[in-house]
């Protein structure tokens, strides 16, 4: 399963509609399973179409790939509300001058994320992956 979170480079919902898709119960997995791989994936864009259906989609003609830097810290909660996000080993960080994938095992109910110093793009397209073990 694949969900596409499209934010600006200050971490702000393009589509409103995206929030929704961070609290659903839940995201991957349930509560019966024992272990789940789960991955984001970071695409950099500079541009954003407007669809029919009034949703935003990067430009694949604006991708970025070299002049990136800052991070974006997950925090990935067990429950819609924890109060405290899972430890993520060896950290919920991605600097995106030198990564753009961010794995772990469990299962998540609620994600948050939080950008720092973004530099290099206007867009960033975050891929939620998931895949049964």
């Amino acid at each position: 399963m694949r969900i596409p979170i499209l934010i600006t480079n200050t971490g702000s919902y393009v589509n409103s509609s995206e929030e929704d898709l961070l609290v659903s119960s839940p995201i991957t997995g349930v509560v019966n399973s024992s272990s789940y791989a789960c991955q984001i994936t970071l695409e950099f864009f500079n541009s954003i179409t407007l669809l029919n259906n009034g949703l935003y989609v990067p430009n694949t003609s604006s991708v970025i790939t070299t002049g990136l830097s800052g991070t974006l810290t997950f925090g990935i909660y067990a429950s819609q509300y924890a109060p405290y996000p899972v430890s993520i080993t060896p950290s919920g960080t991605i600097d995106i001058s030198n990564s753009c994938i961010l794995q772990w095992t469990g299962i998540i109910e609620r994600l948050s994320i939080t950008a720092t110093s973004i530099v290099g793009c206007n867009y960033i397209r975050i891929l939620l992956d998931r895949a049964g073990v």
